[in-house]
């Protein structure tokens, strides 16, 4: 799991008549792009892209039913400042959902069961983290825009409780086939 981009430089050597050595170097990784904003009433939230074809977390699992399941998750989390191991403590916004693996994973597939998830802000605490309180937002919603999930949740009540963390950045989380669930630590940017 990688958490940050690394800078990767190649040397090349090449060996010609006069013995010379080149030397050249590979431009860093693009930063996986995420955008965190938060106003009174409202948090919007704008993940890293991610194709199609590499959506999803990277197992699958089998369900009691015989079905294999593959499990789809995006989520924004605020730290309290209590939260050292083993006292998990953070509030959350996820959008979590499992689809049958067997089924060929099409955009309508994907934009369908991000629709219909139900999303709600949690505290958690505890480890394993479990739900402690909830809010259920005044007006929620998260699609997909060329390739990234936008998350956008409305309701003083709900944003209010997120805030309840008192921090100035965010972790944000998702799924990707080809790495484990990854998170980048960004600004909270406030309105």
């Amino acid at each position: 799991m990688n958490r940050y981009p690394v800078a990767v430089s190649v040397a090349l050597l090449t060996l010609g008549a006069g013995g010379l050595a080149a030397r050249s170097s590979a431009p860093p990784p693009a930063p996986a792009r995420a955008e965190a904003t938060v106003g009174s009433d409202w948090l919007d939230v704008r993940f890293p892209r991610i194709t199609l074809a590499n959506s999803g977390c990277g197992d699958t699992d089998l369900l009691p039913s015989g079905v294999r399941q593959r499990w789809y998750q995006w989520r924004v989390t605020a730290d309290f400042p209590d939260r050292n191991y083993p006292n998990n403590h953070f509030m959350g916004v996820y959008v979590f959902f499992g689809l049958p693996d067997s089924l060929p994973l099409t955009d309508l597939r994907l934009d369908s069961a991000i629709a219909a998830t139900p999303i709600t802000v949690d505290e958690a605490m505890g480890e394993p983290p479990m739900t402690a309180t909830q809010v259920k937002p005044e007006r929620v919603w998260a699609r997909r825009e060329s390739g990234r999930l936008h998350l956008h949740v409305e309701g003083r009540k709900a944003v209010e409780a997120f805030l309840r963390a008192r921090t100035d950045s965010v972790d944000v989380g998702w799924c990707q086939r080809d790495e484990a669930l990854t998170y980048l630590r960004i600004a909270l940017k406030r309105r």
